[in-house]
């Protein structure tokens, strides 16, 4: 059985992480690297959850926030 909902964590996480980067004032330093490297990361971890989202391997993100709405306004 495989865990397909471990890639949005880790997209969710990424991109938490690139946003907090982001607010620092980086100059051209090892940090400035790190940030640039992160800056890629988010974009392959993007790719893979498009590609799993075209697969039908895991819902679209929108249609699951508007679940997510539905059963907290149901409950």
């Amino acid at each position: 059985m495989q865990d397909f909902k471990k890639p949005l964590k880790i997209s969710t996480f990424v991109k938490e992480l690139h946003s907090a980067f982001s607010l620092l004032n980086l100059k051209n330093d090892s940090l400035r690297r790190r940030f640039d490297s992160i800056k890629y990361d988010v974009k392959k971890v993007e790719e893979v959850v498009y590609d799993l989202t075209i697969r039908g391997l895991i819902k679209n993100q929108s249609k699951r926030k508007v679940e997510e709405l539905d059963e907290n306004q149901h409950a």
